[in-house]
């Protein structure tokens, strides 16, 4: 009978079984969300606003990825809170993102306020959103970083 007398399904149906034999035997490696050249986290980085942005608040982190290591700086301010400037540091592997954020409150405003330190646990998720757990104070409270610069 050959192919030219068989009916369009049943040919369909044999080019699909020989598809799928043909990759039984292909071999699957993971594959990164995110491509390597990307998962770089240098640049500014703020608090994802998923909601209603409150006037007066902000949290602004400037950081550096040396093969891994990052270091960096950036600012905060509470609506009517303290405000002053942040200490980065911490490791990325992959797409898995550690960070020691310290608080350093303006000392010419608030002398009594002694640096406060937050971690941070999270990943990539795309070139410019990280999504992971903030913890402070005892409390860990799901957050998302955004890119606002590289």
């Amino acid at each position: 009978m050959g192919l030219r007398g068989m009916k369009p399904v049943s040919l369909l149906v044999a080019v699909a079984i020989v598809a799928i034999q043909g990759c039984a035997g292909a071999r699957v490696d993971a594959v990164t969300a995110i491509p390597t050249g990307e998962l770089d986290v240098t640049g500014s980085w703020t608090v994802s606003s998923n909601g209603p942005v409150v006037p007066g608040n902000s949290f602004l982190l400037t950081m550096n990825d040396s093969s891994g290591t990052v270091s960096g700086g950036g600012s905060f301010a509470g609506e009517a809170g303290p405000f002053g400037t942040l200490q980065v540091r911490g490791s990325r592997a992959q797409d898995s993102l550690r960070l020691q954020i310290v608080y350093v409150f303006d000392s010419r405003v608030f002398p009594s306020l002694n640096p406060d330190t937050a971690n941070f646990v999270g990943k990539l998720t795309s070139k410019n959103e990280i999504d992971g757990a903030f913890t402070r104070d005892g409390t860990t409270s799901p957050i998302e970083f955004v890119r606002v610069r590289n």
